[in-house]
């Protein structure tokens, strides 16, 4: 535990033998002992008195008195009054312990506080100056004469070193695959929607490029060829005749050689057309001759019959595609058809069991401690004219510093030192007031507060550096005659 945690409570006085100057009754002994505060003295046989106003109390025959009385005065001073007494006998309380700072947790609205509580909020500290009624937040508008800061809150410690990152746990086990969900059942068939325009025909594509002839049918055989006959010479040509029937062909002679031709005669008058006769059936054809000079063209013959169509040749590659021609314009889009239901959707299939948990990751390394927090130190003791050294951690105060200094034990800073008093110092007398300041190792610190006349306490800002080795008090000067009071002092350090 560090010394800031605590304010310890000891003895602050022991046995007080005081008398009044005026009265007969002397106390010798005012403690706390075995959970009663314990009463002693001596006065006259039968006087009566009261402590606190608890009593009355009688001093027996043998002129003592010595009473116990449940009973725990909160600024550990009691007032005894009496018959014999012209005015009250303060005395402090031996073993009794000034009520220190009580901490109480969180602030809430709804309790009322006493002198002294501490409470946190929103990360600030507060020491509540004297009784706070409910409902006084502290830090609002107006609390000031309520509630003062304690401790500020502190500014955050650096983020510890993020650990090593854990190895990965093995992955579990797939679960099972739920049942397939039965099929909704289909959606209606949505209207048909109405045939859109036609789009307007697209301009014809240019002409392919003709195919390839195709290739000759086979020839037929070739009939035998017929014996030449002898080439006779030219005759005349005579007048043309009538024509008469196709006679048989016959055999083809031998091509006799090229005779020289003849003259050519002179052009007869074209002589009456004679009927046609009757075609004659085709004769066989006879075998090819010899060639016979060119004779003069005869009249032309009537027609023949047409002669039966020969097989088609095979078909010849097809020719190159001709360009596309342009995409005519889109029709309009015909109505879309109402949309079918929807079927109802299929029953979720059961879940699959849960796979195993991977192994935990390792721990990552302890992230460094953050800055230790603000803490309190305080003390207190009895206040009288001149000048008085008030100890810490504890409640005592001596005229010699050297009897109250305590070690500090570790370097910090001292701040925000506040100093209250049981009551003011006025005593109706005139000018009166009590001056503070912290020593530091026996020596003063140079900054002081001071509580005069109608007020009952005072803060000394700071902040004082201390080293591990140095000791702490506060020194108390009385100026003119102040009343005898309690001190309490607290103060933060860090």
């Amino acid at each position: 535990m560090r010394l800031y945690d605590l304010l310890a409570t000891t003895s602050l006085l022991t046995a007080v033998t005081v008398s009044a100057a005026t009265a007969a009754t002397t106390v010798t002994k005012v403690e706390i002992s075995s959970g009663f505060l314990n009463v002693a003295g001596t006065g006259t046989p039968g006087a009566t008195f009261k402590v606190d106003n608890k009593g009355p109390f009688t001093v027996h025959p043998n002129g003592q008195f010595n009473v116990n009385i449940v009973y725990f005065p909160v600024d550990c001073i009691v007032a005894i009054t009496g018959s014999e007494l012209l005015a009250p006998l303060n005395r402090v309380v031996a073993n009794c312990g000034a009520r220190g700072i009580q901490p109480q947790g969180i602030w809430k609205s709804a309790l009322a506080y006493k002198v002294n509580d501490v409470v946190l909020r929103d990360g600030t500290t507060w020491r509540a100056r004297k009784a706070v009624p409910a409902g006084m937040t502290p830090g609002a508008s107006g609390s000031g004469i309520y509630w003062q800061i304690f401790a500020r809150k502190g500014v955050s410690g650096l983020a510890g070193v993020a650990g090593a990152t854990g190895a990965q746990g093995a992955t579990g086990a797939a679960g099972a695959t739920g049942a397939q969900g039965a099929t909704g059942a289909a959606g209606a068939t949505g209207a048909q929607g109405s045939t859109g325009a036609d789009g307007a025909t697209g301009a014809t594509g240019a002409q392919g490029a003709a195919g390839a002839t195709g290739a000759d049918g086979a020839t037929g055989p070739q009939g035998a060829a017929g014996a030449d006959g002898a080439t006779g010479p030219q005759g005349a040509a005579g007048a043309d005749g009538a024509t008469g029937p196709q006679g048989a062909a016959g055999v083809d002679g031998a091509t006799g050689s090229q005779g020289v031709a003849g003259a050519d005669g002179a052009t007869g008058s074209q002589g009456v057309a004679g009927v046609d006769g009757a075609t004659g059936p085709q004769g066989a054809a006879g075998a090819d001759g010899a060639t016979g000079p060119q004779g003069a063209a005869g009249a032309d013959g009537a027609t023949g019959p047409q002669g039966a169509v020969g097989a088609d040749g095979a078909t010849g590659p097809q020719g190159a595609a001709g360009a596309d021609g342009a995409t005519g314009p889109q029709g309009v889009a015909g109505t879309n058809g109402t949309n079918g239901t929807n079927g109802t959707q299929g029953a979720t299939g059961p879940q699959g069991a849960a796979g195993t948990n991977g192994t935990n990751g390792t721990n990552g390394a302890q992230g460094a401690t953050g800055a230790a927090g603000p803490g309190a130190i305080g003390g207190g003791g009895l206040l009288t004219t001149g000048t008085v050294y008030v100890a810490a951690f504890t409640a005592q105060a001596e005229t010699t510093e050297g009897n109250v200094s305590q070690p500090i034990q570790f370097a910090g800073s001292l701040t925000n030192v506040v100093i209250s008093l049981n009551g003011t110092p006025n005593n109706g007398g005139g000018a009166q007031s009590y001056t503070f300041q912290v020593m530091k190792s026996g020596s003063a610190t140079g900054t002081t507060c001071i509580i005069t006349d109608n007020i009952s306490t005072c803060t000394i800002a700071g902040p004082f550096s201390f080293l591990s080795t140095d000791t702490i008090s506060v020194q108390s000067v009385g100026a003119g005659t102040p009343t005898v009071r309690t001190s309490r002092w607290t103060a933060r350090y860090q």
